[in-house]
C-alpha cells in the first residue's frame, strides 16, 4: 500500500494574513504543488494504477487545501477535507484518518494521500518509517510503502522517495 504524506506548499507569513487558518499559498507554494503533482503523476505512470491515490485527503486549512487542489487536479482525483489533518490536531487524529483511508484504498485498489502540516506530517513519517529526526520542508512529500496487512505498526514502512523540488 503506497502512502503519500504531503506538507503544504510555501504560504504567506502569519503577519500577511487575517489568521493562521487563512494563510494562502504564495507563488513558490503553488509551484511546489504543481511540481509535486507532476512528480507523483510520473511515479504513477512508472509504478501502475495501485500507486494512484484513491482520494486526496486534506486539512481544511487554506494552504493545505490549495496544495491538495493543485495536486488533485494534476492527478485527476477528488479531494476530501478532514479536520483530523488540521493544525489543531496531532498524531492520534492523523493516524485515525490514515487508517480510514488505508481501508478505503484497499477496497478501491489504490494509494493514500494525506496533505497537512508539521509537526504531524514529519512525526507521522518518522513513526511509519521507525526513524527519528525526520525533516519535511514546505512543499515536500514522503512516499512510503506499507505492507498490505499494515495495522498501525511503528516502523513497518519503507521509504520509496522523499520528493523535494530543487530551487
Amino acid at each position: 500500500m503506497r502512502v503519500y504524506l504531503v506538507r503544504h506548499g510555501k504560504a504567506q507569513r502569519p503577519e500577511e494574513a487575517a489568521g493562521d487558518d487563512v494563510r494562502a499559498l504564495v507563488g513558490l507554494g503553488q509551484t511546489q504543488a504543481r511540481w509535486l503533482g507532476a512528480s507523483i503523476a510520473r511515479m504513477i505512470e512508472r509504478d501502475g494504477a495501485a500507486a494512484k491515490p484513491v482520494v486526496v485527503s486534506s486539512s481544511p486549512i487554506v494552504r493545505a487545501r490549495q496544495t491538495a487542489e493543485i495536486i488533485a487536479d494534476e492527478l485527476k482525483v477528488t479531494i476530501e477535507l478532514s479536520g483530523k489533518l488540521s493544525t489543531a490536531c496531532g498524531l492520534t487524529e492523523l493516524f485515525e484518518e490514515l487508517d480510514y483511508r488505508v481501508r478505503q484504498a484497499h477496497e478501491l485498489g489504490g494509494a493514500v494521500m494525506l496533505v497537512g502540516h508539521n509537526p504531524t506530517m514529519e512525526d507521522a513519517g518518522a513513526r511509519l518509517l521507525g526513524k527519528t529526526g525526520l525533516s519535511m520542508g514546505t512543499g515536500e512529500a514522503l512516499v512510503i510503502e506499507l505492507p498490505g496487512d499494515w495495522a498501525g505498526e511503528v516502523g513497518a514502512g519503507r521509504l520509496v522517495a522523499h520528493l523535494v523540488m530543487e530551487r
